[in-house]
């Protein structure tokens, strides 16, 4: 079974292009919609992008008094520029209707902190590891002080997950389920970076594990099965190899004793 791996430099797959949406059965990744922030002839805000600073500055300054919902296709980003388009809805109480597709970040950090989710037919929700988890286990592994970036970065996500009245372990269970087997370290440039290996790409859950987990506040189209989930998600993103984990989350861990008991990936440098 193929390996996936998470680099920490990385939070979201590659997905490039712009053409029209009315294309959507042959094409994949942004090539499904028109990329960018505009306005459709409804009215309705359309976000078809990375959530970088720059796009959610570029949507909130375009956000309407009148505005009830915005229309969100989005393979991640950022998680700090996520969690501020979030807020920003929620402070409008603009609901979010997901197109096509909603992964990392975007499924994470703006989908469960929503105050209502609507997934439009054929579209794809879908998780993997989290910033937090991540940033916490490669911390723990390496040593690396409470005052570091990594640490930093997972401290505001689950403060985040706090505010939001969402349980930070849930970051946890996530990542979890998508089954991490390894840590290692390779050479990038002229320097190092340590990665994390996982038997699956991405995690779906299951109609009910949803319902929990968006707290009522989800609605629209869901996967009934890996199957059907993976047949979406495979064409949606080019990969006709993508792995999907579907059903509930898996138990808890911390990212300490994950660091502890990860094996060092096979080919790594020394110090994995």
């Amino acid at each position: 079974m193929r390996l996936i791996v998470f680099i920490l430099a990385l939070s979201l797959l590659p997905l490039t292009g712009a053409c029209s949406e009315r294309k959507a059965r042959t094409l994949h990744g942004y090539d499904l919609c028109q990329r960018g922030v505009r306005r459709l002839e409804t009215g309705v805000l359309r976000i078809c992008d990375q959530l970088n600073e720059a796009v959610v500055s570029q949507a909130i300054s375009q956000l309407r008094d009148d505005d009830t919902e915005v229309l969100l296709t989005s393979g991640g980003g950022v998680v700090s520029a996520a969690i501020t388009l979030v807020e920003a809805l929620n402070a409008r109480h603009i609901t979010v209707r997901v197109r096509q597709f909603c992964l990392s970040a975007c499924s994470t950090d703006v989908l469960l902190a929503a105050e209502k989710v609507v997934v439009e037919p054929h579209t794809i929700v879908a998780f993997h590891h989290t910033g937090a988890f991540a940033a916490e286990v490669m911390a723990d592994r390496s040593g690396m002080s409470a005052d570091s970036p990594f640490r930093q970065q997972a401290t505001r996500e689950r403060e985040f997950f706090e505010r939001e009245g969402l349980d930070p372990d849930l970051l946890n269970q996530i990542a979890m389920s998508i089954e991490p087997i390894c840590m290692g370290i390779r050479r990038q440039g002229s320097g190092r970076e340590r990665y994390l290996n996982f038997r699956k790409a991405w995690f779906v859950p299951d109609r009910i594990e949803a319902d929990r987990m968006f707290r009522g506040r989800l609605s629209g189209y869901w996967p009934a099965s890996g199957s059907q989930a993976q047949a979406i998600l495979r064409p949606t993103l080019g990969d006709g190899d993508l792995t999907v984990s579907y059903g509930p989350l898996a138990s808890s861990m911390s990212p300490a004793k994950m660091a502890a008991q990860l094996p060092v990936c096979p080919g790594s440098l020394p110090g994995g």
